[in-house]
C-alpha cells in the first residue's frame, strides 16, 4: 500500500507482482488542494501577552468556547509537561504525546484518545521542538557544550502534526505559535476533516517581533475567509453557544478574535494561585 506511485515503485510493481489491480482514491479536488474550505474551519488568533495563556485556555475549557475533543500544540516536550501539569491542577483530564515516548505508549495513548477516555491531548511539533533542542545547552565540566536533551531518546519518524489518525477533533489550540506556515497548515489540518466543522485558535504574543512576522506569513499563506459578526460570536456559534448574525466581512485567516482579557479577570486569583501551588510542589 502507497499514498503514491512513483517511478520506483512502479519498476518494483512489475518485478515483485503479477497481474496486480491498481486502487485509487479520488478526493474533491476543492478539499484536497485547500484543506482548510471555508465553511468547515473558522481559524482565530488571540494577541495576549504570554503569561496570560494558561489563563485564558482554563477559562475557554471551563466556559465552553473550547468545546469537544482538542489538541494543544506546543513547541517543545518541556512545555508539553508543564501544561498537562497545570490541567491537573484543575482536575482537567488530558495526556501528553511527544518523541520520547515509546511507540507502544504512543499508539495506546492516541487509542484512548480517539474512543474518548480523555478529550484532550497535549502535542508536541517534533521539528520545532529539535531546532529548539539544539540551542538549549550547557557545559560540562571540560567547558565543552552538551545539550540538556543528549541523553534522551527520540523517535526520528514520529510526528503528530501529519500522518497519525485523529478521529473527531473539534478544535485545534497552537499555545505556542508553529515556526513555518507549513508547521500551522499541518496542525490544523487535523481538524475539520472529512466534511466536519473545526476551529483552530492560535496565541499569539503581538510583542514579540518574529511572533508578529511569522503570524504575517501565516496569514499570507491562508486563503480570505468571508466572516460573519465577530470572531467571538463565530466561536460561541462553533461551539453551540449561537452568535448574532452581521454583515460578512472578508479578512485574513486567522482572523483576530475580538475577546477582551478584562472579561476574564475574575478567573485571574484561581489561576494563578494554582500556578503558584503548582510552582510549589515541583
Amino acid at each position: 500500500m502507497s499514498a503514491t506511485l512513483s517511478p520506483e515503485l512502479q519498476k518494483l510493481k512489475g518485478v515483485v507482482l503479477h497481474s496486480p489491480a491498481v486502487l485509487k482514491l479520488e478526493e474533491d479536488e476543492d478539499s484536497t488542494n485547500n484543506p482548510t474550505k471555508e465553511g468547515n474551519l473558522l481559524q482565530f488568533y488571540l494577541n495576549l501577552p504570554t503569561k496570560d495563556k494558561y489563563l485564558i485556555l482554563y477559562v475557554f475549557i471551563k466556559l465552553g468556547l473550547l468545546k469537544g475533543k482538542g489538541l494543544f500544540f506546543v513547541n517543545t516536550i518541556d512545555a508539553g509537561y508543564r501544561l498537562k501539569l497545570f490541567f491537573e491542577q484543575f482536575h482537567i483530564k488530558s495526556a501528553v504525546l511527544n518523541a520520547e515516548l515509546p511507540l507502544k505508549s504512543r499508539l495506546n495513548i492516541i487509542e484512548h484518545y480517539n474512543v474518548g477516555n480523555f478529550d484532550y491531548l497535549i502535542a508536541t511539533d517534533e521539528a520545532t521542538d529539535r531546532r529548539n533542542d539544539g540551542q538549549k545547552s550547557n557545559k560540562d565540566d571540560n567547558g565543552k557544550k552538551q545539550s540538556k536533551r543528549s541523553k534522551r531518546k527520540r523517535d526520528a519518524d514520529y510526528g503528530v502534526s501529519r500522518g497519525l489518525d485523529f478521529r473527531g477533533v473539534s478544535f485545534v489550540v497552537n499555545v505556542d505559535l508553529p515556526q513555518s506556515p507549513d508547521s500551522y497548515t499541518h496542525r490544523i489540518g487535523r481538524t475539520a476533516r472529512g466534511g466536519a466543522n473545526g476551529v483552530a485558535l492560535t496565541l499569539v504574543d503581538g510583542t514579540k517581533r518574529d511572533e508578529s512576522d511569522m503570524l504575517a506569513e501565516i496569514q499570507e499563506s491562508q486563503p480570505t475567509k468571508s466572516v460573519v459578526g465577530s470572531g467571538n460570536d463565530e466561536l460561541k456559534e462553533a461551539s453551540g453557544q449561537g452568535g448574532e448574525s452581521l454583515h460578512p466581512q472578508v479578512q485574513s485567516q486567522p482572523c483576530p478574535l475580538d475577546f477582551d482579557l478584562k472579561e476574564v479577570e475574575g478567573f485571574r486569583y484561581r489561576v494563578e494561585d494554582g500556578e503558584f501551588v503548582f510552582l510549589c510542589m515541583h
